[in-house]
């Protein structure tokens, strides 16, 4: 009878243990289903606008496709009663818009690249014809975005792979944004490195690809990526939106390259020795330039 009764305490016990390890599980699954809209919205973009006929007048029910060049991705919306469409948490790419309507000729936007973190207002006009015959058209994202008070600069993959860097850190760019300093005295890895509108180092938020890369105890980004695997960042200096959170100062936000639809992959290596290297001051020989300093820095991606 005493032995029943210990089983009987024990699988109370396990029946509350149970209980009580749900009730923890429970906000935290609410809390990751929170965040990641927030996540998402730090590295995509959205598309939005009207469709209109030459009149000016809204059509509704028109359809709104969107495609990746690169990873052939494909989104689709249709306008509402008032001829608007939103196409929401777009990744960072080149994109073929089309848009059709039953009545209406169909117009193609052939290349629209879009960045991180943007809202692009995109208006279309349709005109009277066959579903079957389509205008092609080109477009452009416009260079600033109304949608937010938010200011800074998106570097863009052209820059970081045209732009030429010493020692391969792309953060080296951020001396292109206007109102950020970086103190060539100071170690990168120190919080006097780099200011955004003359806030300490560790005042600044660093991102990847939506999760949290600031070092906490000295400022600067904790995790180094090589310059090869980042395909674009922003660095907005003020004015971000709340979703930018555990920042003072300026936000880095990085998203970092992805595969496309075709096997591609490359291959870099970073060399520096006494042949290219000199002395500021003539007559000074630099006591770092004798020294082979060779990086082999390999990258992937499919």
């Amino acid at each position: 009878m005493i032995l029943n009764r210990r089983c009987a305490l024990a699988g109370d016990f396990c029946s509350g243990t149970r209980r009580f390890h749900l009730v923890l599980l429970l906000p935290a699954v609410l809390l990751a289903l929170v965040l990641t809209p927030h996540l998402c919205a730090q590295t995509t973009t959205n598309v939005t606008g009207v469709v209109n006929d030459p009149t000016g007048a809204r059509i509704p029910g028109a359809t709104v496709q969107v495609e990746g060049k690169e990873t052939g991705i494909t989104r689709s919306a249709i306008t509402d009663d008032r001829g608007v469409y939103n196409v929401a948490a777009l990744p960072a790419g080149s994109y073929r818009i089309t848009v059709a309507r039953q009545g209406f000729a169909t117009e193609v936007v052939s290349d629209l690249t879009l960045s991180l973190d943007r809202t692009v207002s995109l208006d279309v006009t349709l005109k009277i014809g066959s579903t079957t015959e389509k205008i092609e058209v080109s477009g452009d994202m416009p260079l600033i975005d109304t949608t937010t008070p938010a200011t800074g600069l998106t570097i863009t993959p052209e820059q970081i792979r045209n732009l030429p860097l010493s020692g391969r850190n792309y953060l080296d760019l951020l001396q292109i944004v206007p109102g950020v300093t970086i103190n060539r005295q100071a170690d990168p890895g120190t919080d006097t490195a780099i200011s955004v509108l003359g806030e300490r180092g560790n005042n600044t938020g660093y991102l990847i690809d939506g999760l949290n890369n600031t070092n906490q105890l000295t400022g600067g980004a904790s995790a180094q990526f090589n310059q090869d695997t980042i395909s674009e960042f922003e660095v907005i200096t003020t004015g971000y939106k709340a979703e930018f959170s555990h920042a003072s100062g300026g936000v880095v936000n990085v998203i970092t390259r992805t595969g496309g639809n075709d096997i591609h992959g490359l291959a870099s290596l970073f060399a520096r020795n006494n042949a290219l290297n000199s002395s500021n001051i003539r007559g000074l020989v630099c006591p770092l330039c004798s020294v082979w300093i060779t990086t082999r820095l390999w990258a992937a991606s499919w």
